[in-house]
């Protein structure tokens, strides 16, 4: 009789268009705000990654991560995998270079079954995953990434998905030249910032596309990057001496007349 019902109720689905299983193909892509550029090293490229299906319940449907599918193992910039999914609209939260584990700290359980609220509205403490401060090398920790997309999965013909992950931190670079007649050490930099710590778990989308509002969000933070070695600037040079450093993303100090960055070097 199980059977019999399931059966039914699956003949019902297919014949409103809406619950049968397909299969799709969707691809993953890893993309960075602000000017475009080539990845520093394979950390900026997605290693692992998850993605979640939620239906308009906000009932999580569907888990699917990168081991699961295509079990590749190198850093890439794209990579398309298979899906079967039930037909209908779903809000697609993708994840790369962060576990499962470390976004349900913030989230709570992310099981199949489970009913969440938007995950746009919860802040994660990006700091314990990648430091700020953190150097760009080849040694540093991936770069997490995350993207939330809407997406439908139609019944008929061919189906083609694209979801995009966007970096959590942002890429520093100081380009240091000299044209006194002094050599220079510099110990350390210090940048005030609004975040902190905590930050979205989500991009703004209507940020990445029309930039961050200068609004009075909160005091501002020193953060400062001290160098175990200082770097040395001789005298008249003038070949850019480069640091180069991932930091969360902020807005700019809003209590400032320009309403930028206050930076100070010793």
């Amino acid at each position: 009789i199980a059977l019999f019902f399931a059966c039914d109720k699956e003949e019902e689905l297919d014949e409103n268009g809406y619950g049968k299983k397909i299969k799709a193909t969707v691809s993953l892509t890893t993309r960075a705000t602000g000017t475009p550029e080539a990845h520093e090293n394979n950390q900026e490229l997605i290693n692992d990654w998850w993605v979640l299906f939620v239906n308009s319940s906000n009932e999580i449907v569907k888990y699917i991560d990168r081991n699961s599918t295509t079990g590749a193992t190198t850093a890439v910039e794209r990579e398309e995998f298979d899906l079967e999914i039930a037909t209908g609209d779903y809000t697609a939260y993708s994840f790369a270079n962060i576990s499962k584990t470390q976004v349900e700290a913030a989230t709570g359980s992310l099981a199949i079954g489970n009913t969440i609220t938007d995950l746009s509205a919860v802040n994660i403490n990006v700091a314990s995953i990648i430091p700020n401060g953190t150097n760009v090398s080849s040694t540093s920790p991936n770069i997490p990434m995350t993207g939330k997309q809407t997406v439908r999965f139609a019944s008929g013909g061919m189906q083609f998905i694209e979801l995009e992950v966007i970096r959590m931190v942002a890429k520093m670079e100081f380009q240091y030249n000299n044209s006194s007649s002094e050599d220079l050490s510099i110990n350390s930099l210090s940048i005030k910032q609004v975040q902190t710590a905590a930050v979205p778990l989500m991009p703004n989308y209507t940020w990445l596309e029309s930039g961050w509002p200068f609004a009075n969000i909160g005091t501002a933070s020193t953060f400062t990057r001290p160098f175990a070695t200082p770097i040395s600037v001789s005298k008249g040079n003038t070949t850019p001496v480069i640091d180069k450093f991932y930091m969360i993303e902020s807005q700019a100090d809003y209590a400032t007349p320009m309403q930028s960055y206050f930076m100070t070097l010793n």
